[in-house]
């Protein structure tokens, strides 16, 4: 499994809702991995990329990272290296419930409720 730093890192930036760092941080953890751990930290850096691509507006590339996520993480729930992944899950679907409704078209609807948050256990 990558460095708990990173997953700690990449939570803490997360969290603050600096999604494009948190990205960044799991990009050479990744590269280097391998499976199951690949798929996984995939998973996790589409997570932050739905939520970065949601906040600029960008309906179609938000809705293709969630469904992407969604398919990355769903096999790892409910919690994989200390990440809380079922709670995780959970809180995109609420925050992307207007986003991913059926003729849900035009401007990006506002989120429903707070930003997902990253539990990471022992945190």
């Amino acid at each position: 499994m990558s460095e708990p730093t990173s997953l700690r890192e990449f939570a803490r930036r997360f969290n603050a809702g600096d999604y494009f760092e948190a990205h960044e941080v799991l990009e050479k953890p990744w590269l280097a991995a391998r499976e199951p751990e690949k798929t996984f930290l995939k998973g996790l850096i589409h997570a932050a990329v739905c939520l970065y691509q949601y906040g600029r507006g960008n309906r179609h590339g938000a809705r293709v990272k969630y469904l992407s996520c969604h398919r990355y993480l769903d096999p790892y729930a409910p919690e994989y290296a200390g990440v809380d992944v079922a709670g995780l899950l959970r809180q995109l679907d609420r925050y992307f419930a207007a986003l991913m409704a059926p003729g849900s078209e035009g401007p990006v609807p506002p989120p429903a409720g707070p930003p997902p948050r990253l539990t990471l256990r022992g945190e």
